[in-house]
């Protein structure tokens, strides 16, 4: 289940958020899983840059929700010239210029949030 909150919310804000409803910042780790998460983003009417749970550790990206590396079978499809390997340790779902795809941005930067929870009842 995938909860959007388009308030405005640096990374830490953004984790912190979705551990209050029992979940974490979205990190589909299938490729299947991923494109259904950017069917439904590219089917809405957002346009914000959005939090991704993909994370650049020492020069290697790698999901917040099992620790791998999210290549390079290309389970994620990374937008033009991304990831360009900067100063940017986090990632978001950028939409560019009419579907959404990854890009390494600043984590200190504020972005909307999608959070995935696998067990949640409301």
């Amino acid at each position: 289940m995938y909860f959007y909150l388009t308030a405005s919310l640096t990374l830490c804000q953004a984790r912190a958020y979705c551990q209050s409803l029992g979940a974490q910042v979205a990190s589909p780790t299938t490729h299947d899983n991923y494109l259904a998460l950017m069917a439904y983003l590219n089917s809405k009417s957002y346009w914000d840059p959005i939090w991704a749970g993909v994370y650049n550790i020492n020069g290697t990206y790698s999901y917040e929700s099992n620790g791998r590396w999210p290549g390079p079978d290309q389970q994620y499809e990374w937008g033009p010239n991304q990831p360009n390997r900067g100063l940017e340790t986090c990632t978001i779902f950028r939409r560019v210029p009419s579907n959404y795809s990854l890009a390494d941005d600043f984590c200190w930067r504020n972005s909307a949030v999608i959070c995935h929870a696998w067990n949640l009842e409301l």
